[in-house]
């Protein structure tokens, strides 16, 4: 079966194929080539009432991203409010990330929370 790898909690991930969660843990092989990241799209095996399935092979990524582990983004919304006061630094190394990886940047500025 083909899904998409929604969550990652120590050696069990929870897989989606598109109608119903599974949770998997990866084949060992694929863990020393490389952990798992949501976003993944993946070939499993289900598993059968009370074991867990099997992630046998991670498909190809269109972009990846390392901190937070995440993979095949479309866009990368970052959320700026004044306070606290936004990390202009980070905004800008996420914004250079996200471009360098083909994935759209949108930069969301909230002003609720200032007093009128």
């Amino acid at each position: 079966m083909e899904g998409i790898i929604l969550q990652g909690i120590g050696s069990f991930y929870t897989v989606w194929d598109g109608q119903k969660k599974y949770v998997c843990k990866a084949q060992k092989k694929l863990r020393k080539s490389g952990t798992p990241v949501p976003g993944d799209r993946c070939h499993f095996v289900p598993g059968n009432g009370n074991e867990d399935g099997w992630i046998e092979e991670i498909l190809q990524r269109k972009n990846f991203l390392v901190r937070p582990a995440v993979a095949n983004i479309d866009v990368l919304a970052l959320v700026v409010a004044p306070i606290p006061i936004a990390d202009l630094n980070l905004i800008e190394k996420l914004v250079l990330y996200a471009r360098i990886s083909d994935i759209i940047p949108a930069l969301i500025v909230n002003k609720i929370d200032m007093d009128s």
